[in-house]
């Protein structure tokens, strides 16, 4: 229980770095509109999916992936400077797709929700059960 909660702060440490060092010291025009979401570390540290979004479509999550790829050794150095770990963790960029999903998700709601009848409609067309108990028969 305790390394679970030691692995969960460490990925919301490295979420931070990442992302402060992304924002005010990585100066790379493709990473402008780029946020790190997640880090998702290995038990043993040694190595860490970092998710990422980026404003602008399959174009420029490309041109990011290939500019945080680039940049890795620089963000290693940098959560290097920041956290004095033995290992510092070989790190993979995923882009992170479950924004677009979940979005996706909602719009499909709303139109189930638009294509079906307002209560008030229901209501006239089911009958509803009455909540009177049936009679029984009297005994002769």
């Amino acid at each position: 229980m305790t390394s679970f909660r030691r692995i969960e702060r460490a990925n919301e440490l490295l979420r931070e770095i990442i992302g402060d060092f992304l924002v005010h010291r990585l100066r790379d025009p493709r990473l402008q509109f780029v946020t790190i979401t997640e880090v998702q570390l290995s038990p043993d540290f040694q190595h860490g999916k970092v998710f990422f979004t980026v404003l602008g479509g399959e174009q420029k999550e490309r041109e990011a992936l290939a500019a945080l790829e680039s940049a890795e050794p620089i963000i290693r150095e940098e959560i290097n400077r920041n956290v004095h770990w033995r290992f510092i963790p070989r790190l993979t960029f995923i882009v992170d797709k479950r924004i677009e999903k979940a979005m996706s998700v909602l719009a499909l709601l709303d139109q189930i929700a638009q294509s079906q009848p307002t209560s008030g409609e229901t209501d006239a067309k089911v009958e509803k059960p009455s909540r009177k108990k049936p009679r029984r028969p009297s005994k002769p």
